[in-house]
């Protein structure tokens, strides 16, 4: 009971957090980019006109789901702030995921300050992830029903469907399944099938990459940008690392954020990592692993796509600290015991 009202806690202060920024924090470009995308897909809705929706060209280079998902908010209420809830409640239900893994990591992730930042605004990122993480726990569960492996795909689906930096899920997963197969063929079959239901599902919910070469359009734009940026300006690999290190939108935003514990969110999620190796969590290691190898390669440098690494970053910190407090609290319980035992040899003492 105590348990499950401090992940409530965590999660309200998690959506307070969300809230609070979404109505406070200024418009940013891409913002308006994708408000305009989900107005003109929220028109075609109400029009029924599908044709209009299959034709649509604008804003190739990232997939459509999650931006169709902003313009069923549209639906509702036609301002920025409808399509910011979208992020604000799909943020909050991630960090309610985590939660119940972890509370202590619930709460570095409900707090911090890249992730608050932008899952308060109209970004993909947030959805991605938040796809992406039920992608992993239902996987997870495979074992004890078949049904969660072909979920898992479809949730896969819609993560990289929402954006493609989801792309270090379609790694994890197909690790995964090695690790956990005994048979090499069996698996290489698993990790087949998990991939065709998730491109399947990609193609089902993006009807404009149905026509012409958009999809390729699409899928290519990302490795030219790439190219273009490392010609015009060269960032330092650790640049994610440094952003969340020096709480970074404290500065672009001030008195918007209300709580600033980055750097121990950092020190600790590294710090748990081997925790992690150590008690052979192999989902939590690989996405750490590979959501850092991609931060780290990738040369474009967006500050959002911290996103992608900081729910693995707070469950990590979040062992640790539970670990860490398990031990002390050990170590205290035994140390009292000592002091009892060594009080009561002392009074036997007296009574002689």
């Amino acid at each position: 009971m105590l348990i499950a009202a401090l992940i409530t806690a965590i999660f309200l202060l998690a959506l307070f957090l969300r809230l609070r920024a979404s109505t406070r924090l200024p418009e940013e470009y891409d913002e308006s980019v994708y408000y305009g995308v989900a107005n003109d897909l929220s028109g075609f809705i109400r029009n029924f006109d599908f044709g209009s929706f299959i034709a649509y060209d604008k804003n190739l280079e990232h997939p459509f789901f999650g931006k169709f998902l902003f313009s069923l908010a549209l639906l509702l209420r036609n301002s920025l702030l409808s399509v910011r809830l979208v992020s604000v409640v799909l943020g909050s239900l991630t960090v309610l995921l985590i939660s119940l893994r972890t509370p202590v990591g619930g709460f570095f992730l409900a707090t911090e300050l890249l992730t608050v930042n932008y899952s308060s605004m109209a970004y993909l990122d947030t959805g991605a992830v938040f796809f992406a993480l039920i992608s992993l726990l239902l996987y997870e569960r495979w074992k004890k029903d078949k049904k969660w492996f072909y979920l898992s795909a479809v949730l896969g689906g819609l993560a990289f469907a929402t954006k493609y930096n989801s792309l270090w899920l379609f790694q994890v997963i197909p690790i995964m399944i090695l690790i956990d197969s005994k048979n090499w063929r069996l698996a290489v079959r698993k990790i087949l099938i998990w991939l065709a239901i998730a491109a399947a599902v990609f193609m089902v919910v993006n009807p404009p990459f149905w026509e012409d070469s958009k999809l390729l359009h699409s899928l290519t734009f990302h490795g030219e940008f790439a190219g273009n940026i490392t010609q015009q300006r060269v960032f330092p690999f650790w640049d994610h690392l440094s952003l969340i290190w020096n709480s970074i939108t404290m500065t672009w935003h001030p008195g918007v954020f209300v709580i600033d514990i980055n750097k121990i969110i950092l020190v600790l999620g590294f710090l748990g990592f081997p925790l992690m190796l150590h008690r052979k969590k192999t989902m939590e290691s690989l996405w750490f692993a590979f959501a850092l190898m991609f931060l780290f390669a990738w040369p474009v440098k967006w500050p959002h796509y911290a996103l992608i690494l900081s729910p693995v970053l707070a469950l990590s910190a979040g062992f640790l600290f539970e670990e860490l407090v398990h031990i002390s609290f050990r170590s205290t319980k035994t140390y009292l015991k000592r002091v009892r035992a060594s009080f009561s040899n002392a009074l036997r003492k007296l009574r002689r």
